[in-house]
């Protein structure tokens, strides 16, 4: 094996935790949630400023929100760290997560996390 084989595998391990920090989002829930914060349950409807707002397609940092307004849902795609529009009113993607598939019908375990970005 020559030198510079040697230091390229010896670079791997760290090349692959400096990859794995760097992507972040999909694998575990956040730490903590910041004071506002909207949870939102792949396929489950919730409830930002009173709008229905419905996570899905969650994979990886990126998900859709199908936001309702006028009676029509309107899908949204977001990535974690993104910003968004509902019901008139910005907030941040704060975090899209997955936890396996939920327990409720239709459930698939995506989380997506939306914060207020004015108070």
């Amino acid at each position: 094996m020559t030198r510079r084989t040697r230091q390229i595998l010896a670079l791997a391990p760290v090349l692959a935790l400096a990859v794995g920090a760097c992507t972040g989002g999909g694998d575990a829930a956040p730490e903590s949630t910041p004071e506002g914060a909207v949870v939102l349950s792949e396929n489950q409807p919730g409830s930002v400023e009173g709008t229905q707002v419905v996570a899905t397609s969650v994979d990886g940092d990126d998900a859709t929100l199908q936001i309702t307004v006028d009676g029509t849902a309107r899908p949204t795609d977001v990535t974690e760290g993104g910003p968004v529009d509902i019901a008139g009113s910005g907030y941040r993607v704060e975090a899209v997560w997955s936890e396996g598939d939920g327990d409720e019908p239709g459930s698939r375990g995506g989380r997506v996390m939306v914060v207020p970005t004015s108070g």
